[in-house]
């Protein structure tokens, strides 16, 4: 009777793209940045709150105004200093995580992309173009990330609603609106009904839209890495130049100074491509087929040599 040799599967050769990098570490800045942002406009808030009253209160009593004036003037100043060291340090995190996300979606292989990842930076400081560049390039990498995910996998198109871009995009919108008309409203009376709104409002927007871009990375940041494990896991080996001997490794052909490609964009989407390559597809991931060896020839009585 015929004996067939144990099947062992060949060893996977991890193969990632080319400069493609984690943004976890970016992320969790970016959203470090974001939490410090909204502690600072409540205490923003709250400073100016009391500042305001102490001014009301020393103008009522006349008590001591130039003491009340120097007070108001150090509160108002820490309460803008709080502020604007958090959104910097948010802004610089933010951009940092948004530039590397674009440059990755050139490295997956992502075509007719319309933003350069220039524009990723340069879009915040372009005077009134600030309002539209940022949203529109927020958007295509968020779109793009999931779309490539997508295809990659061989899902079909249409995945979950882009709600968090959506949220952000109108609430950081809004935020830049309100500041601007902050910015040239004078707050001399606490206990204005509109100086009261404007105040809330505007803490609240900013609020608001800190928490939907935490939202909105952790999203891009979870497709970017599953499309980066897609690539080097053994689970993705469609493709592979498995060579003909049983539980021999594979091997990737390369050409000196030009990057590995990765098997992640080529994967199979059906089963009858994938078992003509020698790739089973069982709940959408790839799977290499089994190999039977040779059979060993057999004599005229039908016993094996």
């Amino acid at each position: 009777m015929t004996q067939y040799a144990p099947y062992s599967q060949p060893s996977p050769t991890f193969v990632s793209y080319s400069t493609a990098r984690s943004l976890r570490v970016r992320s969790i800045v970016a959203i470090c940045g974001l939490v410090t942002v909204m502690v600072a406009t409540l205490a923003s808030a709250g400073i100016l709150w009391y500042a305001l009253e102490v001014a009301a209160t020393a103008i009522e009593t006349n008590e001591d105004l130039d003491r009340a004036e120097a007070l108001l003037t150090g509160l108002a100043l820490l309460a803008v200093a709080l502020t604007v060291c958090s959104m910097l340090f948010a802004g610089i995190a933010f951009i940092s995580w948004l530039h590397r996300a674009r440059k990755n979606l050139d490295e997956f292989g992502v075509p007719t992309l319309r933003w350069a990842p220039g524009w990723s930076i340069g879009g915040w400081f372009v005077p009134l173009a600030n309002l539209v560049i940022p949203l529109l390039v927020v958007n295509e990498i968020d779109r793009e990330s999931e779309r490539r995910l997508m295809e990659g996998r061989g899902w079909p198109a249409g995945g979950p609603r882009r709600t968090w871009f959506a949220l952000w995009a109108t609430l950081w919108t809004a935020f830049l609106i309100l500041d601007r008309v902050t910015s040239v409203m004078p707050f001399d009376d606490p206990d204005d009904p509109v100086t009261i709104a404007i105040t809330v409002i505007t803490a609240a927007v900013a609020i608001g839209a800190a928490i939907s871009a935490i939202f909105l990375i952790r999203r891009v940041t979870n497709f970017q890495e599953q499309i980066l494990q897609g690539a080097v896991t053994p689970d993705v080996i469609a493709g592979a130049p498995y060579s003909s001997q049983l539980g021999a490794p594979a091997t990737w052909p390369t050409t000196p100074g030009a990057p590995t490609a990765a098997p992640f964009p080529s994967a199979p989407t059906t089963a009858s491509d994938a078992w003509a390559g020698g790739v089973g597809v069982w709940d959408g991931r790839p799977q290499v087929r089994p190999v039977r060896p040779a059979q060993a020839p057999q004599s005229s009585t039908g016993e094996s040599r």
